[in-house]
């Protein structure tokens, strides 16, 4: 995601906040000052050790498993309408079939899927996958017998 900011103002007050911190520090005496900068290195330090915990926390995102396997598993089933199996599957349209618009999602980290059917009629998309995101699949026919070009065995 790109993030545009219009004037970079911050920086400016990054600048005049650190001139002030050092004017206030210089008339403070040395003494003083010191004690002030231990206090201030210890905020600094808790904010950076806190940002580092949840940058690690985001980037492994949550899953606890060892592998980057994938287990979809349509059994015995009928499906007449989008069937849909993956891991990470991003920006699936109606307009054209789905693997010429499937794109894999950015790494999330190592996990194990598993999704299971057995059985079963399905008149509607059948959806199986960890992390979706932009899918955008046709309304279910309003014919319940259709063909049986989607049926998996």
């Amino acid at each position: 995601m790109i993030v545009r900011i219009g004037k970079p103002w911050w920086i400016v007050g990054l600048v005049v906040g650190l001139i002030a911190l050092a004017v206030a520090l210089a008339r403070a005496g040395l003494e003083d000052a010191d004690r002030w900068s231990s206090v201030i290195s210890m905020f600094v330090g808790t904010t950076g050790l806190a940002l580092a915990v949840y940058s690690a926390v985001k980037a492994r995102g949550g899953s606890s498993g060892s592998t980057n396997q994938v287990h979809n598993t349509v059994t015995d089933a009928l499906v007449k309408g989008t069937a849909l199996l993956g891991r990470d599957v991003r920006r699936i349209g109606s307009g054209r079939p789905a693997s010429t618009e499937a794109a894999a999602l950015p790494e999330q980290g190592p996990s194990e899927v598993r999704n299971e059917v057995r059985g079963g009629t399905f008149h509607a998309p059948l959806i199986m996958a960890r992390d979706i995101e932009d899918v955008s699949l046709p309304p279910p026919t309003s014919s319940a017998e259709g063909n049986d070009s989607g049926t998996a065995k």
